[in-house]
């Protein structure tokens, strides 16, 4: 995708698809500057999982980092707690409010705004020791992602 450098990235939105022989499966599709791309699904089955595929290109050398679009992981039309990221043969656990919690925001490429989490703090036991840790700094109250309480 070109892009003239003067004029900023635009991102139109998500578009959430439904697939009428998977109904608890959405198709997550960005669309940026007019033009769309596959994202990711969520199965919103249980508490919700995003899946997406990274390949060894996708890698932000610098931080040795994963991304997701930040529209993805702030949206609140979407509702899910895990992450699964798909890489070289491993899936890659995470929970939204630990990449949240934990990501660094970047502009890559000519893509939209990206959160991306090193490859080396994914996992499901970190993620899930976070999260209570953080139900319980909050009172032992569930808070949403946004950081209000729910």
């Amino acid at each position: 995708m070109k892009n003239n450098q003067n004029e900023p990235l635009k991102q139109d939105s998500l578009i959430i698809r439904c697939d009428i022989r998977k109904p608890y499966v959405q198709s997550i599709i960005a669309r940026l500057n007019g033009e769309e791309r596959y994202v990711g699904n969520i199965d919103i089955s249980g508490e919700g999982t995003f899946q997406s595929s990274r390949k060894e290109n996708h890698v932000y050398r610098k931080t040795n980092s994963l991304g997701i679009a930040y529209a993805v992981l702030n949206d609140e039309r979407l509702e899910y707690r895990w992450i699964v990221l798909n890489f070289m043969g491993r899936a890659l656990v995470t929970t939204r409010n630990y990449f949240q919690k934990n990501c660094h925001i970047r502009h890559y490429n000519n893509y939209e705004l990206q959160c991306f989490l090193p490859i080396e703090k994914f996992g499901r036991r970190i993620a899930e020791e976070f999260d209570k840790s953080e139900f319980l700094k909050n009172g032992g109250t569930q808070t949403n992602l946004f950081g209000g309480a729910a």
